[in-house]
C-alpha cells in the first residue's frame, strides 16, 4: 500500500514538471519579428587593469595609497587623457597619478612629507627584512613598472596652503585624497623664529621648515579655491571627503566650481568618505570666495577614536 502511494506520488510530480516544461517552454517564431544592427564600440578592460594596477604588485606604497579601482574611477572622473596636464597636491605615492598617466595624461604632483618625495625614510610593506626603503621604492620606479615614466613631469616637494604653482589657468584636472589626520596627520608649513639673515650660512638643499598642523576645514577650502584658479574652464577637481554619517556633509562651494557628481564609500557605521567631482565652468573675479566653508575645528578623528574627542 506504501509503496504504491509513493510511486503514485512520484508519478503526478513528473507529468506535473512535464507541464510547467511545456507551458514555459520557448519556441522561437519561424521568421525572425524585428532584427537588430549594432556595433561594439568598446570592451571593459576592468579586471585586468585592476590587476595591473594592484597595490601588492606595485614598488612602492604608502600608509594612504590609494584602491587601484578607486583610483581608475577617479582617473576616469576626471576625464584624465592625452594632451591633458593633471596634478595631485597631496600626491604621496602617486597612487592617483599613476592611471591618469596611463590614461595618456602629463602628471605633476606635489607633497610637503620629503621622506616620501625623495623615498627615503621606513618602508610601508610588511614583512620586509630590511625596515628602510629600498633603491626601487619609490615614486619614479613606479611609473618604470608600469612603462609610463614619460608621462610624469616631476613630483616636488610643495605646501598645499602656499602654492608654488603659477597662478594660471594651467591644469586640465586636479586629483586629490587630502589626508584627513587618521592614518597620516595633515600638515603645513608653519612659522618660525629664523630669520631670512639666519638662513645664509644654512646648506638650504639639505634644510625643511618647520610644519604645523593642517586643520580640516582649511585643506577643502584651499584645494578648492586652489582648483578655481588654477583649472582651465572645463577642467576638473575631483577629491575625497570624510562624512561624519550622523551629521551630513555639505561640501563647500564656489562660484567657478560646480559639482556634477558625489559618490559615497561607507568606510565603518559611524564614518564615510565621498569621491567629489566639480567642473570648472568659468574664470574667476573678483570677489569670487570659497562658499559653505567647513569650521577649522571640524574633524573626523573623534568619531574613530575613543579618547579623542
Amino acid at each position: 500500500s506504501s509503496s504504491s502511494s509513493s510511486s503514485l506520488t512520484t508519478t503526478s510530480d513528473t507529468a506535473i514538471d512535464l507541464n510547467l516544461k511545456k507551458a514555459f517552454a520557448y519556441v522561437p517564431p519561424k521568421e525572425p519579428k524585428r532584427v537588430f544592427l549594432s556595433i561594439l564600440v568598446a570592451t571593459s578592460r576592468r579586471g585586468e587593469l585592476i590587476n595591473f594596477f594592484h597595490l601588492k604588485k606595485r614598488s612602492m606604497i604608502g600608509n594612504t595609497s590609494m584602491d587601484a579601482e578607486l583610483s581608475l574611477i577617479q582617473a576616469n572622473l576626471s576625464k584624465a587623457r592625452e594632451g591633458t596636464l593633471v596634478l595631485d597636491p597631496f600626491c604621496g605615492t602617486a597612487s592617483l597619478l599613476l592611471p591618469c598617466a596611463y590614461f595618456g595624461s602629463h602628471v605633476v604632483g606635489g607633497d610637503i612629507a620629503f621622506q616620501v618625495i625623495h623615498g627615503i625614510g621606513r618602508t610601508s610593506r610588511a614583512n620586509q627584512k630590511h625596515k628602510e626603503r629600498g633603491p626601487k621604492e619609490n615614486i619614479w620606479s613606479n611609473f618604470d613598472q608600469y612603462g609610463i615614466r614619460s608621462k610624469l613631469v616631476d613630483v616636488l616637494v610643495a605646501d598645499t596652503a602656499m602654492p608654488s604653482w603659477l597662478d594660471e589657468e594651467i591644469f586640465d584636472a586636479i586629483v586629490s585624497d587630502p589626508p584627513y589626520g587618521i592614518r597620516e596627520p595633515a600638515r603645513k608649513i608653519g612659522s618660525t623664529k629664523e630669520t631670512r639673515s639666519d638662513l645664509v650660512d644654512m646648506n638650504l638643499e639639505e634644510r625643511y621648515p618647520q610644519s604645523e598642523e593642517y586643520d580640516l576645514g582649511s585643506i577643502f577650502s584651499d584645494l578648492i579655491l586652489f582648483a578655481a584658479h588654477r583649472l582651465v574652464v572645463g577642467g576638473r577637481l575631483t577629491f575625497w571627503i570624510p562624512e561624519v554619517l550622523e551629521q551630513g556633509l555639505e561640501v563647500p562651494t564656489h562660484p567657478c566650481m560646480v559639482v556634477v557628481a558625489s559618490s559615497q564609500q561607507l568606510l565603518t557605521a559611524r564614518i564615510a568618505r565621498r569621491l567629489i567631482t566639480m567642473e570648472k565652468a568659468r574664470s574667476p573675479q573678483e570677489g569670487d570666495i570659497v562658499e559653505c566653508e567647513l569650521p577649522k575645528d571640524w574633524n573626523v578623528r573623534s568619531h574613530v577614536f575613543i579618547n579623542d574627542g
